[in-house]
This record gives C-alpha cells, sequence and structure tokens, in this order.
C-alpha cells in the first residue's frame, strides 16, 4: 500500500492524473480493467502462484510482470509531474518474502496493518514473478527491472558449471549484472538505507544490514557473526542498543532485527530510499504449508513489524511499497528425477 496522495487537487491535476493512469495501463497491463474484472475468478485461482503488489493508482491495479511494475514504480517516483508525486519526497520498499495476495485482501487472515494499508491506499489482486520464481532471482528483478538471463541471479544458490549446486547463496552485489535501484538513486545524490536485500552486500550505500548467513543449514550464532563482519560498526551498535538483541536464535528474532533497525535508521539518518526484507512468513510455509498455525502466527508477527515500521514514516512526504516475490502451492510429495 502506498500512502501520501493528498485528498484534494486541482481540476487540472486531476486531469493530468487521469490522463498518466490511461497511458500506463495501456503501455504496462496485460490485460483492460473490465475484461480482468470479467476474469476475477479465473485470475483469484492463480492465487497460488502469485506474489504481491501494490500501487496507488487510485483503484484496485490489475496484474502485471514484476518488469512492469518496476517501470511504474520508478515513474511514480522520480518522472510523473502531479503534486503527490512530487510531495513524496522519500521511498521505503518493504518486501515480505512469501506475501500472498489474499494476506491483504481478506480479513479473516486477522492482519488488521497490512489489510488497513491495502484499504487506505491502493492493492494490487496479484503480480506474476518471473522464472526462476525464487527469493534471490525475484529480488534482483525487482530492484532492476530485468530477468534473470540479463540481471545474472539465476538461482537462490550458485551454480558451478563443473560440480553442480554449491552452498553459496547469490548474496552479493557484484553478481549483478544490471545496476540496481540503489545505484541508479546514489549517483543522483539519495542517501540509502539496505536491510537485508538480497544480492546487495558490499554495496556503497549509507546504512547496511546484510543478508548473508551460513549455508547450509541454519546456524544463527554464524549468521549473527556473518552480519556483524558486513556491518558498518557504528550502524551496528546503534542498532543493538535500540532493538536489545546481542544474537539470534530464529528468523522471527532475525526479522525483530532488521525491523529496529530500518525504525532506527528512518527516525534518525531519514535516508531518501529504504529496502527492507522480512523472511520469516516464507520460512513458515515452507515447513508447515499455506494455512497452518505456524503460517498464520508467522503473518500476525509479520503484521505487527510492519505496523512498527510505518507508525514512524511521515506519510504525508513519503511512498510506502509493500510487496511479495512469490507465492505458495502445498504438496504432499516430492520426486527427484536425477
Amino acid at each position: 500500500p502506498v500512502r501520501g496522495l493528498p485528498k484534494t487537487k486541482s481540476a487540472i491535476i486531476q486531469f493530468k492524473f487521469i490522463i498518466v493512469v490511461f497511458l500506463l495501463r495501456n503501455m504496462f497491463f496485460g490485460r483492460s480493467v473490465s475484461k480482468l474484472d470479467q476474469s476475477r475468478e479465473e485470475i483469484n485461482g492463480l492465487g497460488d502462484n502469485l506474489s504481491t503488489v501494490v500501487v496507488h493508482l487510485g483503484r484496485t491495479a490489475p496484474i502485471m510482470s514484476i518488469t512492469k511494475f518496476l517501470l511504474l514504480l520508478i515513474l511514480i517516483w522520480t518522472q510523473i509531474p502531479l503534486t503527490w508525486a512530487e510531495t513524496s519526497k522519500k521511498l521505503i520498499l518493504i518486501s515480505i518474502d512469501g506475501l500472498r495476495p489474499e494476506f491483504y485482501r481478506d480479513p479473516k487472515y486477522g492482519a488488521t496493518r497490512l489489510h488497513g494499508l491495502a484499504l487506505s491506499g491502493v492493492s494490487s489482486i496479484g503480480l506474476i514473478p518471473i522464472f526462476p520464481s525464487l527469493t534471490y532471482a525475484d529480488h534482483s528483478t525487482l530492484v532492476t527491472g530485468v530477468s534473470s538471463a540479463r540481471h545474472g541471479i539465476l538461482s537462490n544458490t550458485v551454480f558451478d558449471p563443473e560440480n553442480g549446486l554449491t552452498s553459496q547463496w547469490y548474496w552479493h552485489e557484484s553478481n549483478l549484472k544490471a545496476p540496481p535501484l540503489w545505484q541508479v538513486a546514489k549517483s543522483a545524490g539519495k542517501s540509502i538505507a539496505i536491510i537485508r536485500w538480497p544480492a546487495s552486500v558490499g554495496a556503497k550505500v549509507d546504512w547496511m544490514i546484510p543478508e548473508i548467513f551460513h549455508s547450509p543449514g541454519f546456524d544463527f550464532k554464524k549468521d549473527w557473526a556473518l552480519i556483524q563482519q558486513n556491518m558498518q560498526p557504528a550502524f551496528l551498535k546503534e542498532v543493538i542498543g535500540d532493538s536489545g538483541l546481542t544474537g539470534i536464535s530464529s528468523l522471527k528474532d532475525l526479522d525483530y532485527f532488521s525491523t529496529r533497525a530500518a525504525v532506527q535508521v528512518m527516525t534518525r539518518h531519514k535516508p531518501d530510499l529504504t529496502l527492507i526484507h522480512l523472511v520469516n512468513l516464507d520460512l513458515a510455509q515452507h515447513l508447515s504449508g499455506r494455512e497452518s498455525e505456524a503460517t498464520r502466527q508467522a503473518l500476525l508477527h509479520m503484521d505487527s513489524l510492519l505496523g512498527q515500521i510505518v507508525d514512524q514514516v511521515d506519510l504525508a512526504t513519503t511512498t510506502i511499497v509493500v510487496l511479495g516475490d512469490h507465492g505458495f502451492r502445498d504438496y504432499t510429495k516430492v520426486f527427484h528425477i536425477n
């Protein structure tokens, strides 16, 4: 959900807004709104595979590709000469890994902050991820606007042609073959905070919580050491002092640490561009399924963290985009052919 659109606009601004929305719809959307409404049941049937995107264009937006969404996001943030765009000086991009559209569209899930943002802003019925629809490939497309074939992040883990899959993930910005959003923003003189965004370790930004961890398996003690090794010492001291954490024992802890880091950097330093990645909801669905109690509890915790972030934002000058990178489908068996 994107906030910050003034409630009153002059007639000329309204006219410009109508023209821009009309052009964007025809440029970026594969289906007209009327056709989309007619096939809503068909689209909802794809919900298992849809990730989430929310854009403030005055009504529910149709389904679009990640690449087209990024182009639309850049237009909204930097190019469209409208009053509401010009007054929005900052951008916060929040990725909730594994966020499904029904989590904010259906109040039965109890995600009151997420659902409230969707009602007060504008929400899409879904987003089609790229192929492969994996976290690191999808997140790299979200910040570059191009497919895996062009940005070079082909999976989560690095594939060695000689030996096959490795335990190394595409953690580092140096793996990207296309310029990400934070590089473009930096060249424009913007201040930037990255809170655990995939494929960003080593990025030359102002504040960084790195997404890097021990692999394979979970070893949170080693994860914590890697985070500290790849953070600016002064920022690490700030975040530890605010969060009270001196270590992590779960992804739930990690999301809390990331949230407190985001709150700290937004209140004290006020970056122009902030990218945040929250992960525990994804793990819960992987381990227990789409509709499990563990998934519902992870969603509620994530919703409370989202509230902590949004509560620190000046909605008159800030654009917030909340999205997911992929959806889920339950399974009963897996066959590994090779």
